[in-house]
């Protein structure tokens, strides 16, 4: 067992940087953006600047009369100042936690399989990386993770299927077949709401409300922009609706773990950004087993929206 980074719905203006808002709401008195990185007026996403700088306790040094060091981007999870949201915000009993990569939470929408249930709606996201062995595997793995929804990137085709996916569970496919959607239980109610070249879209009905569970890929030697605008159109057709996006782009940035930033990780941080999608990431590569299954078989990024 693992235990994975705990997730929380933080309202964070990636304008001004404040806590409490988002972009373009009537709480933001800036028109011009306060960058995330370096604390310069410019967008976050184009900043160059090697020297960080929190704007956030610098307002506080300077109107409080605190002596916060600042040497720090406002953006990073390890902010003090976005670790004092957190604190308040735990105290609401709203917790987006995961546990062996499965999207778990207190207040998530109630899984309607069966009328009695009480249990909230498990996802678990898993890149199979095209590996027969894994992907074979699947379905023991599901067995002990018992997730409500899979959503697979790279999965493993032969004769235009996925090998040791059981016949009673829903299967939902991009035209490309590199994402998919698993439903294990057959009394999910669920249905298809759009399938793309690199992505697929669902309708889950949950005892709460309806939520849209997206599943998409980008290869490397892809352009990424297309698989976002892929996912764009579904989020733009649908903007009162809850979405969760598992996808697996394979852009580097820091603020999902790596150690540097590339071209690819930028423009999907734009596309977070301009989104005002929240990061849900276990960077650490783990075996979702107790036993050993390959290496190949990894956990990707996923994004989540809760609007």
């Amino acid at each position: 067992m693992y235990q994975m980074k705990e997730f929380l719905h933080i309202k964070r203006c990636s304008t001004c940087q404040a806590y409490g808002h988002t972009a373009n709401s009537k709480e933001c008195k800036f028109t011009t953006p306060f960058c995330g990185c370096c604390g310069l007026r410019h967008n976050t996403r184009n900043c160059r600047n090697d020297e960080l700088y929190c704007i956030n306790f610098d307002e506080s040094n300077r109107n409080r009369g605190t002596n916060y060091k600042i040497r720090h981007r406002a953006i990073d999870s390890h902010c003090p100042c976005y670790n004092k949201e957190v604190t308040a915000y735990k105290k609401q009993g709203t917790i987006f936690s995961m546990d062996n990569s499965i999207f778990e939470n207190t207040q998530f929408p109630y899984n309607n399989a069966t009328e009695s249930s009480n249990e909230p709606l498990k996802i678990l996201q898993i890149n199979l990386a095209r590996a027969k062995a894994a992907t074979n595997q699947l379905q023991e793995t599901a067995s002990t993770i018992k997730p409500d929804v899979i959503l697979v990137q790279e999965q493993y085709i032969n004769n235009n299927g996925l090998p040791g996916i059981p016949q009673t569970w829903k299967t939902f496919s991009s035209s490309n077949q590199k994402a998919a959607i698993l439903i294990p239980s057959p009394k999910l109610k669920s249905s298809l709401l759009a399938t793309k070249v690199n992505m697929v879209a669902l309708k889950l009905q949950t005892s709460s409300f309806p939520i849209t569970i997206i599943s998409a890929y980008s290869s490397p030697a892809q352009d990424v922009h297309t698989t976002l605008q892929e996912i764009q159109a579904i989020i733009s057709s649908l903007p009162e609706e809850k979405i969760i996006i598992g996808a697996g782009l394979n852009g580097h940035n820091t603020l999902w773990g790596y150690r540097s930033n590339d071209n690819r990780g930028k423009d999907i941080l734009d596309f977070i950004l301009a989104n005002n999608l929240n990061i849900c990431w276990p960077v650490v590569s783990v075996n979702c087993r107790v036993t050993q299954i390959p290496d190949s078989l990894k956990y990707k990024i996923a994004l989540i929206q809760f609007t």
